[in-house]
């Protein structure tokens, strides 16, 4: 496994369903797939912009999160950021990643899958189109 600095976008102790929504970003350093160094930003009260650019300062590799706005996603694809999104406990998904395996995304309530909404969706839970048929 590659060296990489991770950058979890939090809330409570699971990762953020949306990183403009985090409460903090949780920062780790893994080297040769080893936890070398943790750190918790707090971000509660920035906007997506803000947040983007503490990660860009951190000079990190990946965001982990639940969604994010396709905004944003294009601004981490644009300083060289990876996004990948998960769902569940950040240490389940520390796990995940330090087994070099594919961390587990659930669905959320919210359409999108973090580059943008697709088809004039509206970022709103319960808005936009349905994933079921109705009869």
């Amino acid at each position: 496994m590659k060296d990489m600095k991770l950058a979890i976008s939090v809330f409570g102790d699971q990762v953020s369903p949306r990183f403009d929504c985090s409460q903090s970003i949780l920062v780790v350093n893994l080297v040769g797939g080893e936890e070398v160094l943790r750190r918790s930003i707090p971000i509660s009260g920035m906007n997506g912009i803000q947040q983007m650019k503490s990660i860009s300062v951190e000079g990190v590799d990946v965001i982990i999160c639940g969604g994010m706005p396709g905004f944003y996603h294009r601004m981490a694809e644009a300083i060289g950021v990876e996004v990948i999104h998960a769902a569940g406990s950040v240490e389940e998904i520390l796990d995940c990643i330090k087994k070099g395996e594919q961390p587990p995304n659930k669905p959320s309530c919210c359409p999108g899958r973090g580059r943008g909404f697709g088809h004039g969706q509206r970022n709103r839970c319960g808005s936009g189109r349905r994933d079921f048929d109705e009869k």
